[in-house]
């Protein structure tokens, strides 16, 4: 059975790293790990990493996978920025995959690898050893459908070699013509989401111009007391309105943003078909100073709608 680890699995997930690495070669054939992790940093990947797997063999773990998304890459390190700046899509660095060393030669980690690859829908990197020549990493990756694209020198002076593999589910099984028709719907829904939540907000102003008329006009009634009923009469109303302008804003919002994610996608998708990127900048290095605030705008304003409502109820209430 694959699944995610618990923190009770950190000291087993530990052990088999510890007999697995390079210093340890010399008494066992087979692949070597170079990243000598201690224990903590395994409960801590256990906690925070999205890719972390386990191989459960009759409530024994005999193997383990963890791979690391773009947000939780040391950029400190040679191997990680290299491949931070010259990936053109969404990617994940596969870290470290380990089998038990009475177990290894059974096909674990080929079942390891397996579930992952069909987990997901984005590329795949990682870096082998060239020196010392780690080959059965070498043969079992290239078997796998990985390339060696790239290799450096890591700041252990140790040569690495970058390998890569493309999703097949990223290119390989769409229809190029499909993908840019789907590129124009998802682009006119989008933005037909933003423009919908932007005459939600209009609807709210003039919602609360009109309340706000109200209490111009009680305000120059001659009935004693006639501004304070109509600040608690309009405010009330204000504040009932404002809350239910704000689920609605809030879920036309969320639901944009799955509309932006959805042509991003598809821009990502083209972009690997040979296409030029036009708003997605995965995998480059750029600067942004400013970002879009169409969110917080579109998600501020109603809560400070219902905060003026909330102040001028308790003005009405309190001291008028």
């Amino acid at each position: 059975m694959i699944r995610k680890p618990n923190k009770q699995d950190a000291n087993r997930i530990y052990e088999i790293a510890k007999e697995n690495t390079l210093d340890a070669k010399k008494k066992h054939r087979g692949g070597f790990l170079v990243s000598n992790y201690p224990l903590e940093t395994y409960q801590n990947y256990i906690e925070t990493l999205e890719h972390f797997y386990v191989l459960d063999i009759e409530n024994k773990i005999v193997g383990f996978l963890l791979a690391f998304k773009e947000e939780n890459l040391d950029l400190s390190l040679t191997v990680n920025r290299f491949i931070k700046n010259r990936a053109k899509s969404e990617y994940l660095i596969l870290k470290q995959i380990c089998i038990a060393i009475n177990d290894q030669r059974k096909g674990y980690a080929t079942l390891l690898y397996q579930h992952f690859m069909d987990t997901i829908d984005i590329d795949i990197f990682l870096a082998v050893v060239l020196k010392p020549y780690n080959e059965p990493s070498m043969k079992f990756h290239e078997k796998l459908g990985f390339n060696l694209v790239w290799e450096l020198i890591a700041e252990d002076s140790k040569p690495r070699g970058i390998f890569y593999w493309n999703n097949p589910v990223s290119t390989r099984y769409f229809n190029k013509d499909l993908l840019v028709k789907q590129y124009a719907l998802a682009s006119e829904l989008y933005r037909h989401e933003d423009s919908l939540n932007w005459t939600k907000l209009n609807y709210l102003f003039y919602v609360s111009a009109s309340l706000i008329a109200g209490i111009v006009i009680a305000s120059n009634l001659p009935t004693e007391n006639a501004i304070k009923y109509a600040l608690i009469i309009t405010s009330s109303i204000g504040i009932i309105t404002s809350i239910l302008f704000i689920f609605a804003i809030f879920s036309g919002v969320n639901y944009m943003q799955i509309r932006k994610k959805a042509y991003m996608k598809i821009e990502r998708l083209l972009e690997n078909m040979g296409g030029a990127s036009l708003i997605n900048v995965l995998g480059e290095k750029k600067k942004v100073f400013l970002k879009a605030p169409t969110e917080y705008v579109l998600k501020g304003l109603p809560i400070i709608i219902t905060v003026m409502w909330v102040i001028l109820l308790l003005v009405g209430t309190f001291y008028m």
